[in-house]
């Protein structure tokens, strides 16, 4: 009858073990397997001398790769910056292509001189962009695969559990 008892303290025991372990496993599978994403990095719209738009300076976010970065386009392991949105200061939307440009490959951002751009009443503005953390792997079947450790580590951890605790209690009788 003992045995029984710690089987059973040791079935609790390895399922708080097993629920302590997994969220960090899905935590460092997801960080594999989904860019990050940055919502509203400041920027400040640059201005010239007679308040209208500096249009020939870029502005580079915080994120952008570096040549030598894998996630640098034009390296081994492709993984461009992605933009979600620009908004001025005052909650425009801006216009990609009419009030900025956005470069991908190395994370830079120009503004152009446009009337939402120039009625803002601030320099500030905002960027929202997703990048690849450097644990990212850009590889669509490699990252299938990685999605599957969770379950699989899920899966061996309670099956770890389980059959120690059947080996202790065998019997019920």
């Amino acid at each position: 009858m003992d045995s029984k008892i710690g089987a059973i303290i040791l079935l609790f025991v390895g399922i708080i073990v097993v629920l302590a372990i997994l969220p960090t496993i899905a935590d460092n599978t997801t960080l594999m397997t989904t860019k990050s994403v940055i919502s509203r990095e400041t920027t400040t719209i640059p201005r010239n001398t007679t308040g209208g738009i500096n249009s020939s300076y870029v502005i580079t976010v915080a994120q952008a790769p570096v040549a030598g970065d894998w996630q640098y386009v034009g390296g081994t392991r492709d993984c461009g910056l992605g933009i979600l949105n620009v908004t001025t200061n005052n909650g425009t939307l801006c216009v990609a292509n009419t009030d900025y440009v956005w470069i991908p490959v190395n994370g830079t951002l120009r503004f152009y001189e446009t009337g939402r751009i120039n009625n803002t009443g601030s320099n500030t503005s905002f960027v929202s962009y997703d990048y690849c953390d450097d644990a990212y792997v850009g590889d669509q079947a490699a990252g299938t695969v990685t999605g599957l450790i969770i379950v699989f580590a899920a899966l061996g951890l309670f099956g770890f559990v389980i059959y120690y605790f059947w080996k202790e209690i065998g019997d019920w009788s």
